[in-house]
């Protein structure tokens, strides 16, 4: 396992050694459209990086996002994996992958990621190519006629300058950037604004929402917090490359106005791919029984102080 950057389409940047994340017990992940309302809203301070020249102009309002195919992302090419292709019962093979990192709204023109995500887009310089895009979303087949996703180009935004970034391997890992213009998106989520707000107990149910593999907007539940050190939570989360940056929300603690706190943001974890040598093609791992600092970490909020201040 490794702390650099989860980049899934290979023509942006090159195959390279990527973070690692797997399912714990049974996949929960579903699109987000088939969640509650309150956990829909969760999600639409959730943005995807996704490199301007995927954005294609549709009409005066909206982008269609190309993407490629999921069986085809580069980490998935890899020698470890002996290019095999995926088992029939990897699920979202039908689905195309627009993106790299996760990242979640803190202010209305502050975003929240993984620092080694924006390391990585400057190292390279990609960072003033790269769009911050929200609401990419899969729709529901039975209520709308069209074949491909549209996003509003008003919840489209280009990076002005990185506020802060912080990526010390096994320590500290966020970023925090900063819009040209300020997004009009409600957070339904509370930032912590005191030293009880940062306190979460093992045990406390989670969701994790994010953009697994760089697909669309997909939501996780019944995950708990099982364990914790002084950089990390520790959780049995169904995470994958592309989550990196992803909110993970404290459902069991909420502020005065009924606002699940958001918790952290996802760092790293277990490989999420492994070979079935049997079938000679490529399953999602499982695990079922695992110590709690082998589960997924999730940076801690209380490592970077007050955000309602930056």
């Amino acid at each position: 396992m490794c702390s650099c950057a989860p980049h899934l389409l290979d023509s942006i940047s090159p195959p390279r050694k990527i973070n690692s994340y797997a399912i714990y017990g049974e996949d929960n992940r579903l699109d987000i459209h088939y969640g509650k309302r309150r956990h829909r809203r969760l999600g639409y301070g959730v943005g995807l990086f996704i490199h301007r020249d995927k954005l294609v102009p549709e009409g005066k309002r909206f982008y269609a996002p190309q993407g490629i195919p999921f069986k085809d992302l580069a980490p998935l090419q890899s020698r470890r994996l002996k290019n095999f292709p995926l088992c029939e019962e990897v699920r979202f093979q039908d689905q195309l992958s627009y993106g790299d990192c996760t990242g979640v709204l803190i202010a209305p023109n502050r975003f929240l990621t993984a620092g080694h995500c924006v390391r990585h887009y400057q190292e390279t310089k990609q960072l003033e190519k790269m769009r911050v895009v929200f609401f990419v979303e899969e729709f529901r087949k039975d209520k709308y006629q069209r074949d491909h996703i549209l996003v509003r180009k008003n919840y489209v935004r280009k990076i002005a300058r990185v506020v802060e970034m912080v990526h010390e391997r096994g320590r500290k890992d966020y970023a925090i950037v900063e819009f040209a213009k300020p997004v009009k998106i409600k957070m339904f989520y509370a930032l912590p604004e005191d030293k009880n707000s940062f306190i979460h107990e093992l045990g406390d149910d989670l969701i994790l929402i994010g953009h697994p593999l760089g697909l669309a907007k997909k939501f996780s539940l019944d995950s708990k917090i099982k364990g914790r050190d002084s950089s990390f939570y520790y959780a049995d989360l169904d995470g994958f490359m592309g989550n990196s940056g992803s909110p993970i929300i404290n459902l069991s603690k909420k502020d005065k106005k009924g606002r699940p706190y958001l918790l952290g943001i996802y760092a790293a974890g277990k490989d999420d791919f492994q070979v079935d040598e049997e079938r000679s093609c490529v399953k999602e791992s499982s695990y079922e029984t695992i110590h709690p600092r082998l589960m997924e970490r999730i940076f801690r909020l209380d490592k970077i102080g007050d955000l309602q201040k930056r």
